[in-house]
């Protein structure tokens, strides 16, 4: 019976069948269950799906909406193709549904599915379909049937009639646990699971804040008990979690043929691209004015096969103040770039020369995009794709164009705005960050209509984003103050309100231009906006005209899994822990680890791989990049618990004694320690003269002091393990290589990189790496990444550096970060794959619905 369902079904989120195969067996009698001889096994030859089943995400916790969402509809698809063909699966369940590792979903176990027999009575008995499935002596077992019976509609369970709508039910219970982590239906025994199901209602509470509206009603008119209430088509489920359809709407009838759904789909396509037309042929001529008379025109931009919005740099796009362009942050597979889609216009255009860009923004005219690669601040002309270094910039977290022809921008992520001519000049401060309330850092500056002020955001340290202020300064005087607390990334509408960011929902409240003050009440305009959770960042944009675009998604909560590598490239699972890993430390034993694990407020954790155990070790503020020392039992690390990113150490036992090694108004990174633990390198982020590569003492009075320091961007600082050598990357040769030198130093450098070939290096920025450069334990090789390859250079022992050529040691894509263990072995952080954001949804005029709960 299931090779003839699974026959009859053709469908990519359907796990195929190839064939049914007979082998004689040893055994003899009739089989109790199936009624064949047994002395024949019978086997079906099923499409191999790897990965992990759903069933497995859902024990680790609540997942993403992010992620959550591209599973739920390709469940759906393939629910949707069964149901179409007359066939129910009966038994959808978390455990008979695989995601592979590139995301795909396939719906398993059509054991118990059944042909729907048009024609039975609801009310008639005589079909097999309307039986709830019979469990067998083999199902008994408890994990099984509390498996099964914890996803069984209310009439399933209670042995009526069943038809679509119980898969309808499973979907949401499934659906439910996904967003919670937890299961809806519990209980002892089967009976009590079972009860469960009839009598009691979902804890709708137990879903995530963050959840949209939307999604909410999509799992509430799915796990609607009455069955005759329920969804009654799982084609309109699919449609509401693409956000283009409502669920409020009266459920669509089962009579409706698959004809007939044929005909409604080519009547909407057909309106989708006379709606297309229209926006393209009325979108010049469109006039100004009030909101109220121009109506709002939505579109979606799909990017093309192969691209994705960047959801891995701080800004990923902007709308042109007079509403014909957006550009975006895009990643092509080679890597990041800026992208602009001219609204007149069917096709996205690259823009050479931008590649690992970030955080774009318009000029004042349109004519120019402002934006960040590498250690500078730039600009592209849309007329001819001129571009022009503005000044430098280590880091960035935003930035906007001035009508008098600046741009203000903050440099870093623990600094205040600064001010530059847009051609060219030395910044000027325009606000300070004040350490004495608190204040990390400020971003994501906006300026408003009268050109003479503008808004930011202030992070404060050991808070998260969501508790952040909204602030805006005055360029004439100086003079600072709050406007509203609670958000980030604030954007002035021409509705008259302030638009803000709150994790993945997009809030507005009414804003006086003339007195710079809130009043009333935040009303939420979208939720489920892809947002950046580490820095603050939702992907939106607002124009000049009142247009507004975004990108539907949810908090990038990205996670990951730790593997060995051996030499050749064969990978070993090395944990079993999917927490969101950034970088790491292996200890001096192998056994231990110390890793930043991503979060409101990163944090370090030490993992024992050899239990596989995880402890977290610092708290309270945001703490990156732990090294190990030596001896094992300290390490130090970067934090910001006093504003600036600075350096700490500590003992891993008693990592509550910390112990301040740096005080500096700078970003610092931690290197790693010298083989004796007497001396820490780290790079030191100096806005005049970018990346520099220091040393600091760890005991007495943590004397600091450059190792290298010039006018070009050092980074990546690492000592060998015998104290002799310090390798780094620069970019003084016009884009980043890395280079080796004796240490302590100063004395000859030799580059062992070369772009133009094999052993290209890694550029810093724009790659979501924080430390590719690695010496092996006996400081004989140099290792160090150049995309997706594993570069090494081998080094000749001797007083004279000798470097020989770099050679290709084994590939791999998504790694985020890796170590050497003194077995030879690497340990790698690698992403575990997501959903790809590769739509972009565009109102224009969307000012007109803002403030209008309504609308």
């Amino acid at each position: 019976r299931e090779a003839q369902v699974l026959a009859s079904l053709n469908h990519p989120n359907i796990a195929g069948i190839y064939g049914l195969e007979e082998v004689p067996s040893t055994s003899s009698g009739t089989s109790p269950e199936t009624g064949a001889a047994s002395g024949v096994v019978v086997a079906l030859v099923m499409e191999l799906v790897e990965g992990e089943d759903l069933s497995a995400h859902i024990a680790r916790g609540p997942m993403p909406l992010s992620e959550v969402l591209p599973i739920a509809r390709q469940i759906a698809e393939g629910l949707e193709e069964a149901h179409e063909r007359g066939i129910i699966h009966r038994d959808l369940k978390p455990a008979n549904i695989k995601v592979t590792p590139d995301g795909k979903v396939k719906i398993l176990d059509f054991g118990l599915a059944k042909a729907l027999e048009i024609g039975t009575g609801a009310n008639s008995g005589s079909s097999q379909i309307s039986h709830s499935p019979t469990m067998s002596r083999h199902m008994t077992e408890a994990g099984m049937i509390l498996g099964t019976a914890a996803y069984m509609s209310p009439e399933q369970a209670r042995g009526k009639p069943v038809d679509k709508r119980s898969d309808i039910w499973a979907f949401g219970v499934v659906l439910f646990e996904m967003l919670t982590g937890a299961r809806l239906f519990s209980g002892e025994t089967v009976s009590d699971v079972l009860a469960a199901v009839l009598t009691r209602e979902p804890d709708w509470k137990a879903l995530p804040v963050a959840t949209p509206a939307h999604i909410r009603e999509i799992v509430r008119r799915c796990l609607e008990k009455d069955a005759r209430q329920r969804v009654r088509d799982i084609g309109d489920v699919r449609l509401g979690l693409a956000g283009a359809g409502s669920l409020h709407a009266e459920p669509v009838s089962t009579s409706e043929t698959a004809p007939l759904k044929r005909r409604r789909a080519r009547f909407l396509a057909a309106a989708a691209a006379l709606l297309t037309i229209g926006i393209a042929l009325g979108f010049v001529a469109r006039r100004r004015g009030p909101e109220s008379d121009r109506g709002v025109a939505r579109f979606e931009i799909v990017l093309p096969k192969g691209l994705a919005i960047s959801d891995d740099v701080n800004g990923s796009m902007a709308l042109s103040p007079d509403d014909r362009a957006i550009a975006f942050v895009a990643q092509d597979g080679e890597g990041t770039r800026l992208y602009v889609r001219r609204l007149d216009q069917t096709n996205v255009q690259a823009l050479a020369g931008t590649e690992g860009a970030r955080d774009p923004f318009f000029s004042p005219d349109g004519r120019w995009i402002g934006f960040f690669s590498g250690s500078r601040l730039r600009k592209v002309s849309m007329a001819d794709g001129t571009q022009a270094d503005v000044t430098t910039a280590p880091d960035s977290t935003g930035a906007t164009w001035t009508p008098d022809g600046s741009i203000i921008f903050a440099p870093g992520y623990s600094s205040g705005l600064v001010k530059v001519p847009a051609d060219g000049g030395k910044p000027v401060p325009v606000t300070t960050r004040d350490a004495t309330k608190g204040e990390a850092g400020h971003s994501w500056p906006e300026v408003l209509p009268d050109g003479n002020h503008v808004l930011y955001t202030i992070e404060y340290t050991g808070k998260p984003f969501d508790e952040a202020s909204i602030a805006v300064v005055s360029l004439r005087t100086g003079a600072s103050k709050i406007v509203l607390q609670g958000g980030t990334s604030a954007r002035y509408s021409r509705s008259g309100h302030l638009l803000y960011a709150r994790s993945s929902r997009l809030l507005a409240i009414p804003f006086n231009l003339d007195r710079l003050e809130t009043s009333g009440e935040a009303i939420t305009v979208l939720d489920g906006v892809a947002a950046e959770i580490g820095r603050g960042r939702t992907h939106f944009a607002v124009s000049r005209e009142g247009s507004l675009a975004f990108v539907p998604g949810g908090l990038d909560s990205r996670s990951t899994d730790l593997l060995w590598a051996s030499r050749s490239g064969v990978l070993t699972a090395a944990s079993s822990q999917r927490r969101s890993l950034l970088s790491l430390s292996v200890g001096p034993d192998d056994r231990r680890l110390l890793s930043q694990v991503r979060g409101a407020d990163d944090d370090i954790w030490t993992l024992d791989l050899a239990r596989d155990i995880g402890t977290r070790i610092t708290f309270g503020t945001e703490n990156n990049w732990p090294v190990w020392a030596a001896d094992g039992k300290r390490f130090a690390w970067s934090s910001d618990r006093n504003g600036q990113f600075n350096l700490y150490m500590a003992s891993v036992d008693e990592p509550q004694k910390v112990e301040r090694l740096t005080t500096s108004d700078h970003d610092q990174r931690a290197g790693n320690l010298l083989p004796d633990g007497s001396e820490l390198i780290y790079g030191d982020e100096d806005p005049t003269t970018l990346g520099d590569i220091w040393a600091v003492s760890t005991s007495g009075d943590h004397k600091a002091r450059p190792v290298i320091q010039t006018r070009f961007d050092e980074r990546l600082g690492v000592v060998s393990p015998d104290g002799r050598w310090l390798a780094y990357e620069s970019d003084e040769t016009g884009q980043f290589e890395i280079f080796i030198q004796a240490y302590p130093g100063p004395g000859p450098k030799t580059q062992v990189s070369d772009s133009r070939g094999a052993g290209s290096a890694l550029y810093w920025h724009g790659d979501r790496r924080d430390r590719p450069l690695r010496w092996s334990r006996d400081g004989r090789e140099l290792f160090y990444w150049n995309g997706d390859r594993l570069m090494s250079v081998p080094l000749k022992p001797g007083q004279l550096l000798d470097p020989g050529p770099a050679h290709f040691v084994f590939e791999q894509a998504d790694i985020q970060e890796f170590d050497v263990a003194t077995d030879g072995r690497f340990l790698l952080i690698r992403s575990l794959p997501q959903a790809p954001l590769t739509r972009i949804v565009v109102a224009l005029g969307g000012a007109a619905e803002i403030g209008h709960k309504a609308r």
